[in-house]
């Protein structure tokens, strides 16, 4: 079995923002890493929850200790935090580098769906668009399970955010499953409908909001040399057995998108990034 962590980033209101992407980011990890994920990722968590005891009396709880994209880039956020906030520099990048750590120690791959907002037909709304996102990162999901490991069933795993959005995506996971994406694909290895977990004690969930501000990162600056990005771009899934210009993790939608120059400086920065580390 393959846990499929979700999570987005930018703002998915097609009419909003639109010179930046919306980003939606899935996480394939299988279920005997999931325990490795989650022994490496607390066992730091509660090292610091223990030396910030240590210095300022204060408790907390692993549930107080969420890893976001936002908490650890800005300043500001972090001053905000209850417990990010008491942590050093030191400990904070040491914490940084342990979640991109577990993408290599627990063969995690990843899958990217970026949408161009800009390039949309007008009848695409909030609710269309992300219908289309989701079907997209399912058809991304479905086809690596099917390449790489036909045997096996996947369950996608979001964070729980409101119940109109939770259920909102579950008719959506529910609808694909009956009847097959609109290009025919049949969802052979999805399984039940997504769970919703709290993104406070979901170190996957908390994984898969890193990457996805990465990816949006790259696509809204344009710039796939953006430093963490190159941490993730290895671990997007490409088929080996696929084209040598393929990117199978990947997906930018729709077809006549504006970064089409951008892709293929992606593709080839991961060729080199893999060459560089001696990986294939």
């Amino acid at each position: 079995m393959y846990f499929f962590y979700v999570d987005e980033s930018g703002n998915r209101n097609p009419s909003a923002e639109q010179d930046s992407p919306f980003v939606f980011v899935s996480l394939a990890i299988h279920e005997f890493q999931w325990r490795r994920l989650e022994r490496n990722i607390n066992a730091r968590k509660l090292k610091l929850i223990g030396d910030v005891h240590e210095r300022t009396g204060l408790e907390f709880d692993l549930n107080d200790v969420e890893v976001k994209a936002n908490t650890l880039r800005m300043h500001e956020e972090r001053e905000k935090h209850p417990f990010f906030k008491h942590l050093t520099k030191e400990e904070l990048r040491a914490m940084t580098e342990l979640m991109y750590d577990q993408l290599q120690l627990c063969n995690v791959c990843l899958h990217a769906v970026v949408i161009d907002k800009k390039c949309l037909r007008d009848y695409l709304d909030t609710e269309k668009l992300s219908k289309k996102a989701y079907e997209l990162l399912l058809e991304r999901s479905e086809r690596f399970i099917d390449a790489e490991h036909p045997n096996q069933n996947c369950v996608f795993i979001l964070d729980n955010t409101s119940h109109q959005l939770n259920h909102s995506m579950a008719l959506k996971h529910s609808f694909f499953q009956r009847s097959g994406t609109s290009s025919g694909l049949k969802l052979r290895h999805v399984v039940e409908l997504p769970l919703f977990v709290d993104s406070r004690l979901s170190n996957g969930v908390q994984l898969a909001d890193l990457c996805a501000y990465n990816v949006f990162r790259v696509f809204r600056d344009q710039d796939e040399t953006y430093s963490y990005f190159q941490k993730v771009l290895p671990f997007v899934y490409k088929n080996p057995n696929g084209g040598a210009q393929r990117l199978e993790g990947l997906k930018v939608f729709p077809e006549n998108h504006r970064w089409q120059e951008l892709v293929e400086r992606i593709k080839k920065e991961r060729t080199r990034l893999l060459s560089q580390s001696g990986s294939t």
